[in-house]
């Protein structure tokens, strides 16, 4: 099972508007794009943010696999377990045994 690691890191906000401010406004990035669940900035380096409000408030890295389905059946099988799992193309957040949460994407 081989893991890639994405350009895009998720920052799980309790108060979404006060991160896009904080972001925006402190950190110079730019807003790409806004919906109701989800808005997009960029910097002038190779990765994108996105910020999400939810009740976690911690940052999540991503990871790209070729199969999200054999991907998650290893990883719980070596001590992760599901936060969120809405399958290919949407969130499928996880836990590592070290208490990082991450998303698995497939291309």
């Amino acid at each position: 099972m081989k893991f890639k690691f994405s350009r895009c890191v998720a920052i799980q906000a309790k108060e979404k508007e006060s991160a896009l401010i904080f972001y925006r406004d402190v950190m110079g990035f730019e807003t790409i794009d806004v919906n109701e669940n989800i808005t997009e900035l960029k910097s002038d380096g190779p990765g994108q943010l996105f910020l999400d409000e939810s009740n976690l408030d911690v940052p999540v890295l991503e990871f790209i696999v070729d199969n999200i389905e054999a991907a998650r059946e290893h990883l719980l099988k070596n001590g992760c377990e599901v936060i969120r799992w809405n399958g290919v193309g949407k969130d499928c957040f996880m836990r590592d045994p070290f208490d990082v949460i991450f998303n698995l994407w497939q291309e």
